[in-house]
């Protein structure tokens, strides 16, 4: 961690204020402060305001890699349970929620966005296409 500096506690509402996206002039409002005095400020607590970034990047990180792992976990579990439900409302109440899971999982599709083919040699079944849900591709 960086050392600090000594930090009156005027000065430190103002970095606190400016972590929590305060604008200049909400800032110069709200603790009588003026923008250039707080322009000042940011310039030399700009450590602070980095170290702040940091742990909040490296805590959502963190996050997501936690919640990955126990999304993989809950699945796991539920096939576990559906391979060894004996009996078919259970089996239906385990299918039930992997559908749910999968569903916050993965946000529904805009029907516009759908195609549905019949299929080559298909005796009446259908192809539907889903689009690429991935960042920054198109279908």
């Amino acid at each position: 961690m960086a050392k600090r500096k000594n930090i009156t506690d005027q000065q430190l509402a103002v970095v606190r204020a400016l972590i929590a996206g305060r604008s200049y002039s909400e800032i110069e409002q709200e603790l009588g402060v003026p923008k250039r005095t707080v322009s000042r400020w940011k310039a030399q607590f700009s450590g602070l305001l980095a170290e702040h970034d940091d742990a909040i990047s490296s805590t959502l990180l963190e996050a997501r890699s936690e919640s990955a792992a126990l999304v993989v976990s809950a699945l796991d579990e539920l096939g576990r349970l559906l391979r060894t439900a004996e009996e078919t409302q259970d089996k239906l109440a385990v299918v039930d929620r992997i559908f749910r899971a999968h569903q916050i999982l993965n946000p529904p599709t805009s029907p516009g966005s759908v195609t549905v083919t019949p299929a080559e040699e298909s005796h009446g079944q259908v192809v539907v296409m889903l689009p690429d849900n991935s960042r920054g591709s198109k279908s």
